[in-house]
């Protein structure tokens, strides 16, 4: 069994962006696996977990409306190939030290490093 992971990016003026294909790992995950670490309980950032990050697929990217989360809908079993290199058992390992260490946010805003000369 694998698992489709459905998340978005939304920007500060509500313009939402899905990935391009569903996401799918090998191996099953759930929305409980992610329990304590999503931030505001719905946020991640998905390069911490081997996800991509979907800010760049934005119109007009990059503008001051960008942040760094991401909000994750639902994770449901599925038969289908995975699409993605990382497995479900790697995110778990993942999200067990950013339940202990919190999101790399600076990180993240280093990947999107117009966000600083868009504010000055």
């Amino acid at each position: 069994m694998n698992s489709i992971i459905n998340y978005l990016y939304r920007d500060r003026s509500d313009c939402k962006i899905y990935p391009e294909s569903d996401v799918i790992v090998r191996g099953e995950l759930s929305r409980e696996d992610f329990g304590e670490s999503l931030h505001g309980e719905k946020l991640f950032i998905p390069h911490d977990i081997g996800l991509p990050e979907l800010q760049a697929q934005l119109a007009g990217y990059p503008n001051v409306d960008v942040h760094i989360w991401h909000q994750l809908d639902e994770i449901k079993p599925t038969e289908e190939t995975p699409t993605v290199e990382i497995t479900a058992g790697e995110i778990k390992s993942r999200l067990d030290k950013i339940k202990e260490e919190g999101w790399n946010d600076s990180a993240a805003c280093k990947r999107q490093e117009f966000i600083k000369s868009i504010w000055r």
